[in-house]
């Protein structure tokens, strides 16, 4: 990796982390009770964040090396950082920490590309593990702090009902700031990037309103 595209890179991180920034501190967020961390661990697709433009947007999150530590990598086929030739992964290859083992879903994440900022709350505050989730992203940066609400789903497609379930619902954060990921016509690295499956054994093609998708059961979207 040379130093002129690290350096680009470096430049363009306040337009690759963009969300919505907010003068004073984060606001708190609604969280899960008896959340369980090891069943979201996994693959998730970004169904709706508070940016606009992404695609083909996925966490994998995996147990880390540490104690109460699970390591999270971005990928996506959109960003400023992408522009530049280099791979989302490159620099979004972040760490989840859990600080009181009390309150499982109030958690700290680190990405590397915001180190001088340093870490940031993410709080799960919905998920039945297994279908979506919803999570809120907030960073303090000195006076002001920048804000994502994520709807996660561990399928490349999500029910309207299930978005609307997993955005977060309070009064300092506004259900317009979320914006559609588009996950039409992926080549997702889960899947060694021959087609445009998601994971699994998925074969059967289905059109939606931002492109195809194979799922599991036909006509689903």
């Amino acid at each position: 990796m040379s130093a002129l595209r690290v350096t680009l890179a470096s430049l363009l991180v306040g337009l690759a982390l963009a969300a919505e920034t907010f003068w004073g501190r984060c606001p708190t967020a609604p969280a899960k009770n008896d959340f369980d961390m090891e069943k979201f661990e996994g693959i998730w697709y970004l169904q709706e964040t508070f940016d606009s433009g992404e695609k083909c947007a996925t966490w994998n999150i995996t147990k880390g090396t540490e104690p109460n530590t699970w390591k999270v990598i971005e990928e996506k086929e959109s960003g400023a950082i992408n522009a530049v030739g280099l791979t989302h992964s490159d620099f979004n290859s972040g760490t989840i920490t859990m600080k009181n083992p009390s309150k499982p879903s109030q958690l700290r994440i680190f990405w590397p590309i915001s180190a001088i900022a340093g870490d940031g709350a993410l709080t799960i505050y919905s998920t039945d593990y297994d279908t979506y989730a919803g999570v809120f992203e907030c960073q303090n940066v000195g006076f002001f702090h920048r804000q994502n609400g994520i709807v996660l789903s561990r399928k490349p497609i999500l029910e309207v009902e299930h978005r609307q379930n997993a955005r977060i619902q309070t009064p300092r954060i506004k259900v317009e700031y979320y914006q559609r990921v588009m996950q039409g016509n992926c080549r997702y690295k889960y899947n060694n990037g021959t087609n445009i499956t998601g994971t699994g054994d998925w074969n059967i093609p289905v059109r939606g309103q931002d492109g195809v998708y194979y799922v599991d059961e036909p006509g689903k979207q």
